[in-house]
């Protein structure tokens, strides 16, 4: 039977900045910088030792002209590499792409396929005369919808398998929601090679497969770290799909370090000065972005609910970290969660719960009490702060007002 490959992927974003990160030394900065480009050359040259037939993007390119000529100029370079070997592209645009606007100075190179917003296009893929997969793409226009890009998309007929490709993503995630499933079978294709996700996920596995690749670089520091990001290879063997597998591109990697039970600040340094090198060891030719989180009812978390004692840490952290090449940056240490007080206890800790609930009462108010008042949490905040925030504010004021009559009954007894 015929092999077929195709590399999906999408939400490129090249040139956009790694955010929340914070000042880092030159080398960690130099990374996350070029850390897209770097996942983009990445896939390009996936592209190539696998020897794929074509590569898929779903919307995602580059955010459009505002992002500079240097991620158009690399988004077209890496295309050209691609024709000069005799692997197809297709591009669907998403809503934020610029689609025409796109500032090639010689244009899409020969062979290139590209769904504008407002469009749709077509790709035979054929090997001595015989059709091995048709593509179907359409791009979404800036007040399009997807399901609008989605009925430019004809039903599948002619032989071998069919690949549907749209910028969006289904809403949910789960089968049976978002963009929408039953309308994706309604078109009887193979595999939905879809955008419009921060990670990779098969939202259903045959009949037919839709899949979201993620970007093939995380952009940001995660709740839970993000993990690994790239590409899904995608083969097929004469009309069956044969591999749905994903393919590892990012230049920078994201995680958090979480510690628990730590009887102390330096046992807390130790154990997580363990968990870096572990993951250095596993991600030996990526920079690594860590948070660090200690939990548990330990001394260590006590302590570390005190600001300064976090910063401490945090350069202690970095001090040990310097040794590592490829870099390892320890962009953090997340305060400890402040722990349940109950507020019908009759003690210290049962006032202070008393007196929390009612600043959370008054939204207002509780920003004021933050901004003037508590002086300990000054680095967490800015003087922006909204009242969304005040919530996970007042359980750390809490924490430490009790912590602090902790320490002034233990002395005075």
């Amino acid at each position: 039977m015929s092999r077929c490959a195709i590399l999906h992927a999408a939400e490129l974003h090249l040139d956009a900045p790694f955010a929340g990160v914070g000042r880092t030394p030159a080398a960690v900065a130099a990374a996350l910088r070029d850390a897209s480009l770097g996942a983009w050359s990445a896939l390009v040259d996936a592209a190539l030792a696998h020897r794929v037939d074509a590569v898929l993007l779903a919307g995602g390119w580059c955010g459009g002209l505002e992002h500079g000529v240097r991620a158009q100029a690399r988004l077209r370079d890496g295309i050209a590499r691609l024709a000069a070997h005799g692997v197809r592209v297709v591009l669907a645009a998403g809503a934020g792409d610029p689609g025409e606007r796109l500032a090639l100075a010689d244009g899409w190179p020969e062979g290139v396929v590209v769904a504008a917003g407002g469009g749709a296009a077509t790709l035979v893929l054929e090997r001595d005369g015989a059709r091995l997969v048709t593509i179907h793409a359409a791009g979404i226009g800036a007040d399009e919808r997807a399901e609008d890009a989605l009925r430019r998309l004809a039903v599948a007929s002619g032989p071998g398998p069919h690949v549907g490709l749209l910028a969006a993503a289904p809403v949910g995630g789960d089968a049976g929601a978002g963009l929408l499933i039953e309308a994706l079978r309604s078109l009887s294709y193979d595999y939905w090679a879809l955008g419009g996700a921060a990670t990779f996920s098969v939202h259903r596995a045959g009949d037919p497969w839709v899949v979201t690749p993620g970007t093939p670089q995380a952009r940001r520091l995660a709740a839970g770290g993000d993990g690994v990001h790239g590409a899904v290879l995608l083969e097929f063997e004469g009309d069956a799909v044969a591999r749905v597998g994903f393919e590892p591109l990012d230049r920078v990697r994201a995680a958090l370090v979480r510690v628990d039970d730590a009887p102390d600040v330096a046992a807390a340094r130790r154990r997580l000065g363990e968990a870096a090198e572990a993951l250095r060891g596993a991600h030996a030719e990526r920079v690594l972005i860590l948070e660090a989180a200690v939990g548990g009812r330990s001394g260590a978390a006590q302590a570390l609910r005190q600001p300064a004692a976090r910063a401490g840490l945090l350069a202690a952290l970095r001090r040990d970290a310097e040794r590592f090449d490829p870099p390892l940056w320890w962009a953090a240490v997340r305060p400890p969660p402040a722990p349940a007080l109950a507020a019908a206890a009759d003690d210290l800790a049962g006032e202070v719960a008393r007196r929390r609930a009612v600043l959370a009462a008054d939204a207002e108010r509780s920003v004021r009490f933050l901004q003037q008042r508590f002086e300990p949490l000054r680095g967490a905040w800015t003087a922006m702060l909204e009242a969304r925030e005040a919530e996970a504010l007042l359980d750390e004021a809490a924490a430490l007002a009790v912590d602090a009559l902790g320490d002034a009954a233990d002395g005075g007894a």
